[in-house]
């Protein structure tokens, strides 16, 4: 077996036994890699450890459980090997920022800082190398001008059910705005924001724009909203375009076992090179975690024209 079938049977061990022990030696086993070999391997792919990756996985799967099922709290944090629920709540909130109960209440079992599981695709890093480096920064306030698209998820990911409509409105979106002075750049954004409604959280749009002068009036088909001004996380994407949601993946992880918390501003990805493909995408970064349900409401803005 190569690197890359033995990772991949590691990860079926672990998808396997969520909810049973886990421990190193057996993963290393199963994966015919010695533990010193498993632990150097996983954190090329994972950019941390395997504890934290299982643990991780233990926190997004009891989450759906949550919502999806009837159990207890506690039950649920016995039922994915949490000694207690103070240590389930602890990972919990490290992870989605957020309690058990909290998350409970608002009654969907999907949030965009979840741990999804690794599959085959994701093996590719091997090859392409696609590494999501952090660099922090901070953008000035300014008026973005484009189309939005709702959908249950970050439109950074390629889809076959939605990427010929983002693809179709991104084409007309430069032919409506070539002709328009007030653009400051011709570089587009794909910008999400959180939706509206508390109890779809998970619900996002996607909105594909360019940026356009302060105060400048968009064409009558057109949306121009003002970003504030705010401290962001960039993250590098190289390699296939196909997967750029791990890279999403992996910045959001980042994120959990860093000092930095999620901020109340959009994300953000743009295509700096088509060929080879490198892409950018900067997570909006605070240091103290927004608690209070505006924060799942949605990302706001300044103001809309």
């Amino acid at each position: 077996m190569n690197h890359e079938q033995r990772i991949s049977r590691a990860l079926a061990f672990i998808e396997e036994n969520l909810q049973n022990p886990i421990h190193v030696k057996d993963v290393a086993s199963t994966s015919a890699l010695s533990e010193r070999h498993l632990y150097r391997l996983f954190k090329n792919l994972y950019g941390d450890s395997l504890q934290n990756y299982v643990r991780n996985r233990r926190v997004t799967e009891a989450s759906k459980a949550l919502v999806q099922g009837n159990k207890k709290v506690l039950d649920v944090a016995l039922d994915y090997q949490f000694a207690s629920a103070e240590v389930f709540n602890r990972a919990f909130n490290r992870l989605l920022h957020i309690s058990p109960r909290e998350f409970k209440k608002i009654g969907s079992p999907f949030s965009s800082s979840q741990q999804n599981a690794f599959c085959d695709d994701h093996l590719d890093i091997f090859r392409c190398g696609e590494m999501a480096q952090p660099q922090p920064l901070f953008l000035p306030e300014r008026q973005m001008t484009g189309y939005l698209v709702k959908q249950c998820h970050y439109g950074l990911r390629e889809d076959s059910e939605n990427q010929g409509e983002i693809q179709t409105l991104s084409n007309d979106l430069k032919n409506r705005l070539s002709g328009i002075l007030q653009i400051q750049s011709d570089q587009e954004w794909n910008v999400a924001f959180r939706r509206q409604n508390f109890q779809d959280f998970h619900q996002l749009e996607n909105f594909i724009c360019v940026e356009s002068k302060l105060g400048s009036k968009p064409p009558s088909d057109c949306v121009a909203l003002v970003l504030p001004a705010h401290q962001y996380l960039k993250f590098i994407h190289q390699g296939s375009p196909e997967h750029i949601h791990f890279t999403l993946n992996r910045a959001f992880h980042y994120l959990a076992d860093s000092s930095w918390y999620l901020g109340d501003a959009p994300s953000m990805f743009r295509v700096v090179k088509e060929q080879p493909f490198i892409g950018e995408l900067y997570l909006p970064v605070g240091v103290k975690a927004i608690r209070t349900k505006k924060w799942w409401k949605g990302y706001h803005t300044k103001g809309r024209l």
